[in-house]
């Protein structure tokens, strides 16, 4: 029996794949991590999968309740080319985060972000061609002007009604 066929959600290196070299092979290409409890960034052991092109986390408990930092063992994948970080409880990237300078695509959806981060710029950023950000929202308000919550996220700040248009998203 083949390694792969006993893991859901995770493939791994093999000759004929695009992008292959033989140091990569049998390792980890891509994995999913789903359906989860955590209270912290990401798990020291992510640091570990170096040959790693996709990676997959979504699906925590209480989400919305969070407040978590990605951490700084993601960052040191700087081959990664595709990271979905959804429904984690995201409210902020680690600084070393723009140490993934491979990025084509990141998906933050479904966390608590107020705003785009500052660092995720097309300087930082130079191969990233998409990035989803939807469903950033801790919880609904539908009445702002006679509300005192704080701490709500849903980019706010950017999508403020100011009574002829909306801001920049």
């Amino acid at each position: 029996m083949c390694i792969r066929d006993s893991w859901d959600g995770v493939i791994l290196w093999e000759k004929g794949m695009d992008g292959y070299v033989d140091s990569l092979e049998g390792r980890v290409k891509y994995a999913r991590f789903f359906m989860f409890s955590t209270k912290e960034g990401l798990p020291f052991e992510v640091q570990y999968l170096t040959g790693a092109q996709e990676l997959q986390f979504y699906s925590n408990v209480n989400t919305f309740q969070l407040n978590l930092d990605t951490g700084e063992y993601i960052c040191k994948l700087e081959h990664l080319k595709r990271l979905t970080i959804g429904a984690y409880g995201l409210t902020s990237l680690h600084e070393d985060f723009k140490n993934l300078r491979e990025l084509e695509y990141l998906d933050l959806g479904s966390n608590n972000f107020e705003a785009v981060p500052d660092m995720l710029t097309p300087e930082n950023f130079p191969n990233l061609h998409v990035l989803k950000m939807a469903n950033n929202q801790r919880k609904l308000i539908y009445d702002l002007s006679n509300n005192i919550s704080t701490d709500f996220g849903g980019f706010y700040d950017e999508t403020a009604y100011n009574g002829e248009q909306f801001g920049q998203f």
